[in-house]
């Protein structure tokens, strides 16, 4: 049985934007362009209730800091992203060529799962899973017999963790809501769930709403960003749609922005957040 998709009880979507860790060798273009013990109290001015905090390898980070930081700024921690494994390092769960950096990457994101533990967060996966071809099933079935043991590494510490289904521009698998739901189905993972990006969406679903019915109760986080990958409200994204689909679904869960910065980050945070507060606010969310 899945779990309900609430980060923490009630009604409310819970806002974050994405930040790097110290252990990142640089800001990503995708998240605030700013240390995080500065960019936390920015966030927090403009309405953000958490982060979703990139990690390259959660084992540097410094858990006593990042504790401070979020405590300072009245954030909570809404997830722990594992990106950087592959961006920065190149590790991926598709890695058969090289079993080792296979092995590193699955125990980095057990590091991760450790870490989101502590802050009751979630953990999510895209680049580092790879995107092998259909061409490739042995690459596929590496994948999930590494997410099989991901599973149960989350089981035992309680945590969820989220696939999120990219496009074509990364890859060919695992591109939409219901080709990720299927592999989960078919694993029969109970600590794994979907994260549908608004972005990879647009160019690989026949509608948001279609997408977001196809995770059903596997539903349990959201990233945002506009058509050309851009703060909300600069693209053609509809996000009035896309708070009815959430709505209609009974999603109860955090909304991360995951954008480019346009130059400059808080312009771009406070633009996302007044877009994302007038979708909570036309649901009553």
């Amino acid at each position: 049985m899945a779990e309900p998709s609430a980060p923490g009880g009630g009604g409310a979507w819970l806002l974050a934007y994405t930040v790097t860790t110290p252990d990142c060798a640089a800001s990503s273009s995708m998240g605030y362009r700013a240390p995080l013990d500065e960019a936390a109290p920015r966030l927090a001015e403009l309405g953000y209730d958490g982060v979703e905090a990139w990690v390259r390898d959660a084992r540097e980070v410094d858990r006593e800091a990042l504790q401070r930081t979020l405590d300072r700024s009245r954030l909570r921690l809404a997830a722990v992203g594992t990106g950087p494994i592959a961006a920065e390092d190149g590790l991926t769960l598709a890695d058969v060529a090289v079993p080792e950096r296979r092995e590193e990457a699955i125990a980095r994101i057990e590091a991760a799962i450790e870490l989101a533990a502590e802050h009751d967060a979630l953990v999510t996966i895209g680049r580092v899973r790879g995107s092998p071809g259909v061409e490739e099933p042995e690459r596929r079935r590496a994948v999930v017999e590494a997410l099989d043991r991901i599973d149960a590494a989350a089981a035992r510490a309680g945590v969820r963790v989220v696939l999120e289904p990219q496009s074509r521009l990364v890859g060919p698998y695992l591109r939409t809501v219901a080709e990720v739901v299927e592999v989960i189905d078919d694993a029969g993972w109970q600590r794994i769930g979907v994260m549908p990006d608004t972005f990879h969406m647009g160019l690989e679903e026949r509608s948001m709403v279609a997408g977001l019915l196809a995770a059903g109760t596997r539903l349990w986080h959201v990233q945002l960003g506009d058509t050309d990958r851009s703060p909300l409200g600069l693209g053609a994204l509809d996000t009035g749609l896309v708070a009815d689909a959430l709505d209609g679904v009974g999603y109860r869960g955090w909304l991360t922005m995951e954008h480019d910065q346009r130059g400059d980050s808080f312009d771009a945070a406070r633009r996302s957040a007044r877009a994302a507060a007038a979708m909570r606010d036309r649901v009553g969310r």
